[in-house]
Parts: C-alpha cells; sequence; structure tokens
C-alpha cells in the first residue's frame, strides 16, 4: 500500500483529505454529543430540543458519512487507461 501511494500522488492526496475530513467531523460529532449529555447532568436545566435533535443527526450523518467513506477508501482504485505508444 505504501508503494501504491509513492507511485499515485492523488491516491496519497485522496487519503490525506479523507483522514482529515474524518478527524474534523469526529471532532465536531464529539463537541455536540458532549455537549447533549452535559447539560443535564451538571445542570438544572433540560436539555433544548434542538440540542437533542443535533445530537441525533450528528450521530447519524457521521456514521453515514464514515460507512461511505470507508467503503471509498477500501475499495479497489479504478484502473487507469494507458496511453498507447507510438513507435516511428
Amino acid at each position: 500500500m505504501a508503494g501504491e501511494c509513492k507511485r499515485d500522488p492523488d491516491r496519497w492526496l485522496r487519503s490525506f483529505v479523507i483522514i482529515i475530513v474524518i478527524i474534523v467531523s469526529s471532532i465536531i460529532a464529539l463537541s455536540v454529543i458532549a455537549a447533549a449529555i452535559y447539560v443535564p447532568i451538571f445542570s438544572t436545566d433540560e436539555t433544548p430540543a434542538a440540542l437533542e435533535n443535533w445530537g441525533g443527526l450528528i450521530i447519524g450523518f457521521y456514521f453515514g458519512t464514515f460507512v461511505g467513506l470507508l467503503r471509498d477508501w477500501i475499495g479497489k482504485p479504478e484502473p487507469q487507461p494507458q496511453e498507447k505508444s507510438e513507435e516511428a
């Protein structure tokens, strides 16, 4: 796999972008979920309905995105058309 990345910089760049997207979405998702858990435990107020809805939405979006990206990342790369060499 490491050899493939050295020969195909586009594949390395796609892998890098996927990893960054996963990290950023994970941080956002964990922050919202932590807030939804933190409010009812440490506050006398009830969790706002919007925060509960966002927590569920983010969990669904995160796992949906993760499964799709993982499927694409693990999947075989599409074969590249080879150039025909012309002999003079």
